[in-house]
Order: structure tokens, then C-alpha cells, then sequence
């Protein structure tokens, strides 16, 4: 069943501007260096992160 199109998510209350920018930033760096796809590759054979 599909919700909101496709992917995973985070739900944040409204107003948490702030943890929201912490969470995308955070994202964003482990992408940048590496750690996202050292983790990836551990569980999966595919880039969860749809890419």
C-alpha cells in the first residue's frame, strides 16, 4: 500500500525545524564521506537509498 510515494522516511512533530535541518545535514555528511554506502553494503546487495 502506498502512502506517500516511494522511500523511507523520518516523522518529525511540527515546528522541529531545527532537528530536521540536524537530520538532513547529517544525511547529507555520511553521504559525502563514505559511511552511508560502508553501512549499506553491509545488509544490503542494492543502494537503499534509491540511487
Amino acid at each position: 500500500m502506498e502512502y506517500f510515494g516511494e522511500g523511507a522516511g523520518i516523522a518529525l512533530r511540527p515546528g522541529e525545524d531545527e532537528l530536521r535541518e540536524k537530520l538532513n545535514g547529517a544525511i547529507k555528511a555520511i553521504r559525502a564521506n563514505g559511511k552511508y554506502m560502508e553501512i549499506n553494503n553491509q545488509y544490503f546487495s542494492t543502494d537503499q537509498y534509491g540511487e
